[in-house]
């Protein structure tokens, strides 16, 4: 695997390839570049890389202007402290969208996309591999809106508009960040496999939250209770077998 890194911080540059290394030792580090000027030289220039590592704030500019600038043929994994672009990320060849500090293990997840797209891409040809990058961004998205129910209407919510889903007397429901609850006809099981985990996560076995409803959470004698808004109608903790996660979840 041949790669590049467009990346203006020099430490999180060595970061990155020090994690890479570790993933894939046989991996190659082309090249990295501070700045988008001096990668769409090298990209002009160049064979295509197998794979690039891209920051979105960058000294010259958003690292979104580099698919202005030139064709990007490989997929692209975007390294960030931001979690609002993405949306904006998906609808170039992202294929996923890491949060810094990066983990190993969710570089490990990365990659494995990448492995899956290269042997797809090398069984079928280069006519496919723009469909296979659509596919991992429409995964890694989940779905973008849902169908509930209100007494005997239907209505279809955005995903960006939801809070949360909460379960209550077995039956699930939605909390739309307006604070209207409508019905869904999914499982939270089902929910918590189908969304986008950068964006939700299962806090207990009732609540599976959007990061951006989530206000607050306390340590309080073991007890992790969390606020969120719109406020549910009752207290609500986080589990203490995920609070760990749910730190790494929601800090970045």
């Amino acid at each position: 695997m041949k790669y590049i890194i467009i990346e203006d911080e020099e430490p999180a540059v060595r970061g990155l390839r020090n994690l890479v290394q570790r993933a894939r030792p046989d991996a190659l580090c082309q090249a990295s570049f501070p700045s988008i000027k001096k990668a769409v030289e090298w990209l002009k220039s160049k064979p295509t890389p197998d794979l690039i590592f891209l920051d979105i704030h960058l000294k010259d500019g958003s690292g979104f202007e580099l698919f202005e600038k030139v064709e990007i043929q490989s997929p692209v994994i975007f390294c960030t402290a931001y979690d609002e672009y993405l949306m904006e990320a998906f609808k170039t060849n992202g294929i996923d969208y890491l949060l810094k500090p990066l983990d190993y293990d969710r570089l490990q997840q990365s990659l494995e996309k990448f492995d899956a797209l290269q042997l797809h891409f090398s069984k079928k040809g280069d006519s496919t591999v723009h469909h296979l990058i659509q596919q991992i961004q429409e995964r890694a998205l989940g779905p973008q809106r849902f169908l509930v129910k209100m007494g005997k209407k239907f209505y279809s919510i955005e995903t960006s508009e939801i809070a949360y889903f909460f379960t209550k007397h077995t039956i699930v429901y939605l909390m739309t960040e307006q604070g209207k609850k409508y019905q869904v006809d999914q499982s939270l099981d089902r929910l918590e496999e189908s969304l986008s985990k950068t964006q939700f996560f299962r806090i207990n076995r009732q609540y599976l939250v959007a990061w951006k409803s989530v206000r607050s959470f306390e340590s309080d004698y073991g007890s992790f209770p969390v606020q969120l808004e719109p406020p549910p109608q009752h207290p609500i903790t986080i589990s203490r077998h995920r609070i760990d996660n749910f730190k790494h979840w929601w800090g970045g």
